[in-house]
């Protein structure tokens, strides 16, 4: 879903783009970092990643950043 050109990202996972009425659309997306990174560090991907969905003109988004060793209650759901 992601093509982010960050050195702490692995991959993206978990993600899911549905719409509320058919105009109003929302994204959810788990991203899996490679290393913990500061508050700063998480800025700028966030600041890449509302670049890359600009265009995309979604109603909200959340991004949830995950770590390879982190437990994530999502990773056994199906895919859409």
């Amino acid at each position: 879903m992601f093509n982010l050109p960050h050195s702490g990202m692995l991959e993206s996972g978990g993600t899911v783009i549905w719409s509320l009425d058919g105009e109003s659309h929302v994204l959810t997306a788990h991203l899996q970092l490679d290393t913990a990174l500061d508050s700063n560090g998480q800025e700028e991907i966030k600041a890449e990643i509302s670049n890359a969905l600009e265009d995309f003109n979604f109603l909200h988004t959340t991004i949830e950043f995950e770590y390879p060793d982190e437990y994530c209650r999502d990773a056994n759901e199906p895919e859409i």
